[in-house]
């Protein structure tokens, strides 16, 4: 079954696809355990999730890894073709890279609010330390309850062995592979556009305050010479109405580094899907969905646009990084998340605060890395569109 196939309309259909399905992946039959769930517990639209993930998985559908340097050519075609380019970086070999000097800022503990900054080399092996410190503490089920360390003890060995970690190497690289990929699109032919959209500040929660979208969209056009800027200008729009193209000459893309929930870009899309013109584009198969980092799921079956409904249409996802794949999460992305730029994933964040707050007893601290302060807002926006006009104001 493709990614790009809808499961049957009936609900009876869908669940007996989704039994089917979970017998040929090894999801196992009601009562059995899936990560940390019973699928018991599940409902039809989940198993259906999960089990067409498996089926992905047990196909080998994935992005196979990248070795050595890819040219612009090489990383174009693997987004446009598999929807990802490379898989994340491994963790354990990014805590021993002694090359990682960005630093990032934290919240400390202190009374009335504090931030203090460390590396990324620091913070990477702070935490490599806190979950090797855990999986060394000895054999006394009589201190805490026993079905909770189990599964603490799975968790923290997946993410050991599966964290996708996003730091400034990893954010330089992916911002100037998506430049590769419009660059590549557009090159291919004059007639072509593409709108960049970055929304999320303007959702009504967050009165216009600066979000990971817009500054990864700015990161990602650093990446344009100054030539190239010239040359692009016209090609290169921030609103759907700027579009003069037809949909099958354009790229509608929203911008973000990932998702976890979803949740902002499908708020996104409500407010964007007011506008005929938008829906007029959407119609045509030109929207998507452009991340740094992103996981299989995504990928392959793209952000389902009602999250309690998959069969009422999904974005297409593209991302630069395929995300190390987790069984052991709460979300529908199935992998744990962290950077040294943004909010940390909440399951990344709760796995570690559960620990410190069964085992504080034993020394166990929160590591800076799941406290950070987020300050993108902060930096200064490089790269100016208005009415098409693209200009670099480097300072």
């Amino acid at each position: 079954m493709s990614a790009e196939q809808k499961p049957p309309a009936q609900n009876p259909s869908m669940q007996e696809l989704a039994d089917r399905l979970s017998q040929i992946v090894g999801l196992g039959e009601p009562h059995e355990k899936v990560g940390d769930l019973t699928t018991d517990s599940l409902s039809w639209e989940r198993r259906y999730h999960l089990s067409l993930t498996g089926a992905n998985i047990a196909l080998e559908k994935l992005v196979a890894p990248a070795e050595g340097k890819l040219n612009g050519e090489e990383i174009a075609h693997r987004m446009e073709q598999d929807g990802a380019v490379k898989e994340a970086p491994n963790f354990r070999q990014q805590a021993h890279d002694e090359s990682r000097v960005n630093r990032f800022t934290y919240k400390t503990n202190k009374r009335g609010g504090g931030y203090g900054s460390m590396t990324e080399i620091e913070g990477l092996k702070e935490l490599e330390n806190f979950l090797t410190k855990f999986l060394d503490l000895p054999d006394r089920w009589g201190r805490w309850d026993k079905t909770k360390h189990d599964r603490d003890v799975r968790r923290v060995k997946s993410m050991l062995d599966n964290l996708t970690f996003i730091g400034e190497k990893e954010l330089q690289e992916a911002s100037g592979g998506i430049a590769e990929y419009w660059k590549a699109y557009l090159d291919a032919d004059p007639s072509r556009q593409i709108c960049l959209l970055a929304e999320i500040n303007k959702l009504d929660r967050y009165g216009d305050k600066r979000k990971s979208d817009s500054y990864i969209l700015d990161r990602i056009l650093q990446n344009f010479t100054y030539d190239e800027l010239s040359r692009y200008s016209g090609r290169i729009v921030t609103s759907v109405e700027e579009l003069k193209a037809k949909p099958a000459d354009s790229k509608v893309i929203l911008v973000d580094d990932w998702t976890i929930s979803g949740q902002q870009i499908r708020d996104v899309h409500s407010m964007l899907a007011k506008d005929e013109k938008f829906l007029e584009y959407e119609r045509g198969g030109s929207v998507e969905v452009n991340l740094i980092v992103s996981d299989r799921n995504r990928i392959s079956l793209g952000l389902a646009l009602d999250s309690q409904n998959p069969t009422n249409g999904t974005l297409k996802v593209r991302s630069y990084f395929l995300a190390h794949h987790s069984q052991y999460v709460s979300k529908a992305g199935q992998s744990n998340l962290a950077s040294a730029h943004s909010t940390p994933d909440g399951d990344f964040r709760n796995t570690l605060q559960g620990i410190v707050s069964r085992y504080g007893r034993y020394g166990f601290r929160l590591p800076r890395l799941a406290k950070i302060k987020k300050n993108h807002h902060l930096k200064p926006q490089l790269i100016k569109i208005e009415s098409g006009k693209l200009s670099r104001q480097d300072l």
